[in-house]
């Protein structure tokens, strides 16, 4: 390879890091779409078992726990349901 050439090809080696800098920079804001979007479900599923009063206290926790998890990454790709036996109520 000629200088020309080497420095085409480094021009084309930065142009590929601004690419991937770019495509990180995506991902990282679709997962943060991900997360909040995790979170809402799992909160208004929370709120909507408790006004039924079919939710007891320890899964409330346990969901408040997983909505932090979520939101600081930990356990990205979780994704809940929710039915009676996951929530039953204590009382």
């Amino acid at each position: 390879m000629n200088r020309e050439q080497l420095l085409d090809e480094w021009k084309e080696i930065e142009k590929k890091e601004r690419k991937l800098k770019e495509d990180a920079e995506n991902l990282q804001k679709h997962k943060e779409k991900f997360r909040l979007a995790e979170v809402d479900y799992v909160l208004e599923n929370v709120r909507a078992f408790a006004r039924e009063g079919k939710i007891g206290e320890r899964y409330i926790d346990m969901y408040l726990y997983h909505c932090q998890n979520m939101l600081s990454g930990n356990i990205d790709g979780t994704v809940l349901s929710f039915n009676e036996k996951n929530v039953e109520s204590e009382g």
